[in-house]
């Protein structure tokens, strides 16, 4: 770009120093003072030509990998990183001593954010790849909605690794984890999957009336899968062999 701007620049100026543009001999259907081969016209059809071949020549053949595709693939596999590393932090957590898979849950953790943060960087750099045309628009805002709420959800990965490193296993956690596993694990599990739902969604730039009532379908079974966890959690606390036990540490771990 900094060459062509520097050749037209020399080209101008060049012309400017001279008597004036060469006329042309071939006039464009018989208009006064205008031709084919004179220097306005051969400089206006040389650029848009040049300008539709540039266009031309980078989406012909489709590149690979452009930020419009990375959109979609990235998203997927925040989901899926989402669903493998709860998956892992539970098995972790639920288990009976520390160990060195914490070290590399803590390190996808880490991982996973960046990759949110790199979606939305793709997300807001695709624009001027569709201007938004074709349905572009569409699956770039629900894209923005899902990626939006997966920035959001680093805080929660961020406490979930701390977790992870600071859990000794002392006192009553194992207890505590036998009592709760089966209600944190249906919650990961409805909750993950409204996740992955909703970036599958996503895919084809449309929310159907059907996919509306299954994601709603979906959110009462979170709901009350967060309630069943919290009855678990009390019912654990009153329980005589637990009476006045404390789950909770005081570092929170």
């Amino acid at each position: 770009t900094m060459k062509f701007s520097m050749n037209w620049h020399c080209w101008f100026m060049m012309t400017f120093v001279t008597k004036g543009p060469s006329k042309g001999y071939f006039p464009i259907f018989g208009l006064p003072n205008s031709a084919w081969d004179s220097f306005t016209v051969t400089s206006l059809l040389t650029s848009s030509v040049g300008a539709l071949i540039a266009v031309v020549a980078t989406v012909l053949p489709p590149p690979a990998i452009t930020n419009y595709r990375n959109v979609s693939s990235n998203a997927e596999i925040v989901a899926e990183a989402m669903h493998k590393i709860w998956n892992e932090s539970i098995e972790y957590f639920c288990g009976g001593e520390e160990g060195a898979h914490a070290t590399v849950i803590a390190e996808a953790i880490t991982n996973c954010n960046l990759l949110s943060g790199k979606a939305m960087n793709d997300l807001s750099a695709s624009w001027w790849e569709g201007f938004d045309l074709c349905g572009m628009g569409k699956k770039r805002q629900l894209y923005m909605l899902f990626d939006t709420t997966a920035i959001k959800m680093d805080a929660v990965m961020v406490a979930v690794k701390d977790s992870i490193l600071k859990e000794t296993f002392a006192g009553n956690h194992v207890h505590f984890c036998d009592g709760m596993r089966p209600s944190m694990e249906a919650l990961k599990d409805s909750a993950v999957n409204i996740f992955i739902r909703c970036e599958e969604f996503c895919q084809d730039g449309e929310i159907t009336d059907d996919e509306v009532a299954e994601l709603e379908e979906l959110l009462e079974k979170v709901k009350a899968d967060q309630t069943n966890m919290l009855k678990a959690y009390r019912d654990l606390s009153n329980h005589e062999v637990f009476k006045g036990a404390r789950f909770v540490s005081e570092d929170l771990a």
